[in-house]
């Protein structure tokens, strides 16, 4: 769509062939003045031949300082949507960067996602170097909500890519087209990150605790309306032999274990415990803060991996590095749990359910959905003083602990 306009701003108007030049000249002349017209040319009919298949079979090389290449692609009909990047000087537009985000094609997508990079690289440094302010700033709400929104904006523009049970990103498969089914999913958890955001925010949580039906269904049972997004699996990516090359096989299946593994235990414990521990408000400052650089991870985890993906894609980087880059992600959450386990200390009763949780996953569907329901019987029971429930060790003793067992392992 955007070809013509490009042509049209590098030539001033709509450009002609030499051959259709040409044409015009022989029936305005005749086909002698042509004729003498290349004897005063230097140029012989053979040479003429070769210059009209070079036009019509190729693409002239711009000089130094002429159209760029995507214009001279535009002149002769041949550019894609996605060589055509915004009205920017010449030196800019041949930069990876311009090229990668203001490229006329998926422009909304690309565009939000360079907002919410500068938003996740921004909360990363106030959350390192200025808590108090991170704390309060917009970015508790507005970088999940980009997440969301920008996962919604790749649902309706890669609608072009394939419905499959395989889900064909980076760390999974090296040879395989990304699905269409994963990244309409990944809404869902996108869904679920924001809440938790919000849910963890000293802003938002009074006021979620005040809908209670928002927050029994995102604390209990988020996972009652999962069937309304399809499913990707990567029992599929394992079982397939035809998205992993020869040289990377390997490396790749091993991967695909460890990613499941997370999968689970971030499904469990960083979805469920942490939200049950919120619900019976056990969370300290301390903790808060530690929980907080935990969801940055996650946001890293659930929104930039798609955005490694496209690197790795356009072949920025390769299939390992884009793996391994996703797979770090996992050293900085073990490194947030291992600080939280005053959260364990202080509710080792309400880890083993959420272990049991876990171990219901492997089961049938209604099993998993029947511990959720037992699950929101039990701590609502515990809020509201139905059911005796003391800590196994007060808080504070907890918090006085953990530095010891931090300094002896």
């Amino acid at each position: 769509l955007f070809v013509p306009n490009v042509a049209e701003s590098v030539c001033g108007k709509k450009r002609t062939s030499r051959k259709d030049r040409r044409d015009e000249r022989k029936m305005g002349r005749g086909e002698g003045e042509k004729t003498t017209q290349h004897a005063s040319r230097g140029t012989t009919d053979a040479d003429h031949n070769k210059e009209e298949e070079h036009e019509e079979g190729s693409t002239p090389v711009p000089r130094e300082g002429s159209a760029s290449e995507a214009e001279v692609k535009a002149m002769h009909g041949q550019a894609k949507a996605s060589d055509v990047v915004l009205p920017l000087p010449l030196v800019l537009k041949q930069h990876w960067f311009v090229r990668l985000f203001f490229s006329r094609k998926f422009i909304v997508h690309r565009i939000l996602g360079l907002f919410y990079l500068i938003q996740w690289f921004s909360a990363c440094y106030l959350y390192l170097f200025d808590y108090e302010r991170f704390r309060t700033s917009t970015l508790i709400w507005l970088l999940p909500l980009c997440g969301l929104v920008q996962s919604i904006t790749a649902i309706y523009t890669f609608t072009f890519l394939p419905r499959k049970k395989d889900p064909g990103i980076t760390f999974l498969s090296d040879r395989s087209s990304l699905s269409y089914f994963f990244i309409v999913e990944n809404s869902f958890f996108e869904m679920l990150l924001l809440f938790q955001w919000l849910y963890y925010s000293d802003v938002f949580y009074p006021l979620i605790r005040k809908t209670v039906v928002v927050e029994l269904a995102f604390v209990f049972l988020p996972y009652f309306f999962r069937p309304l997004w399809p499913k990707t699996r990567i029992r599929d990516a394992i079982a397939n032999t035809k998205n992993k090359s020869a040289l990377n096989r390997t490396f790749m299946v091993i991967s695909s274990y460890v990613v499941k593994a997370f999968y689970i235990f971030a499904k469990h414990y960083i979805g469920f415990f942490l939200n049950y521990v919120r619900f019976l408000d056990l969370i300290s400052e301390h903790e808060q803060y530690l929980v907080f650089g935990l969801l940055i991870t996650s946001s890293n985890l659930t929104t930039i991996a798609l955005f490694t993906h496209t690197l790795k894609f356009k072949r920025y980087i390769g299939p390992r590095t884009a793996t391994l880059i996703y797979e770090a992600g996992y050293i900085v959450v073990a490194y947030y749990f291992i600080r939280m386990f005053s959260v364990f200390l202080i509710s080792p009763d309400l880890a083993l359910l959420t272990l049991v949780g876990l171990l219901f996953n492997f089961g049938p569907p209604w099993l998993q959905r029947a511990w959720q329901l037992v699950m929101a019987a039990l701590l609502y029971g515990r809020r509201l003083h139905y059911i005796a429930w003391e800590p196994f060790i007060s808080p504070d003793a907890a918090h006085a602990l953990l530095p010891a067992c931090l300094a002896s392992s």
